[in-house]
C-alpha cells in the first residue's frame, strides 16, 4: 500500500477514535467486573485499548502482516484471562470496532482494513 493512502486511512481512524472510545466504554460498562475493578478509570482503559488496537491495526496494514494484530489480540486475551476478565467482553468490543470500521469508513478503505482485521481476529478462539 502506498504511504499516501496509508496516511489517509490513518487520519480517518484517528478522527474516529473519540467515538470508538465511547463505543468501547459502553461495552466495558456492561461488564460488572471491569466497572468494579477500574471504576472512574474505565474511560482511560477504553482510550488505551482503542488507541492500541487502532495503532497495531495500522501497523499490520502497513506491513501487510495481519499476524501482528493477531499476536497482539492473543496476548490481550491471555492478559484478560489472567485478570479474570470475561473474554466475551473482548469479543463484543472487537465486534463493535469492526462494525464501526465497516459503516464509517469509505468502502475502499474499510475493505482493506477489514481484510487485515478479520485475518487477525480469526486467530482468536470464539467462546
Amino acid at each position: 500500500m502506498k504511504q499516501a493512502k496509508l496516511d489517509e486511512i490513518s487520519a480517518k481512524l484517528h478522527k474516529m477514535t473519540p467515538s470508538l472510545v465511547n463505543d468501547a466504554l459502553t461495552v466495558f460498562q456492561q461488564d460488572p467486573y471491569l466497572v468494579a475493578r477500574y471504576g472512574k478509570g474505565l474511560r482511560e482503559v477504553a482510550q488505551q485499548g482503542v488507541s492500541s488496537l487502532r495503532d497495531v491495526l495500522l501497523g499490520a496494514l502497513q506491513f501487510d502482516h495481519p499476524q501482528l494484530l493477531g499476536s497482539e489480540l492473543k496476548w490481550l486475551e491471555r492478559l484478560l484471562e489472567a485478570r479474570q476478565i470475561n473474554p466475551q467482553t473482548l469479543q463484543t468490543h472487537l465486534h463493535h470496532f469492526r462494525a464501526r470500521l465497516d459503516q464509517d469508513l469509505p468502502p475502499e478503505d474499510a475493505k482493506v482494513l477489514l481484510i487485515v482485521f478479520d485475518q487477525a481476529v480469526e486467530i482468536l478462539p470464539l467462546r
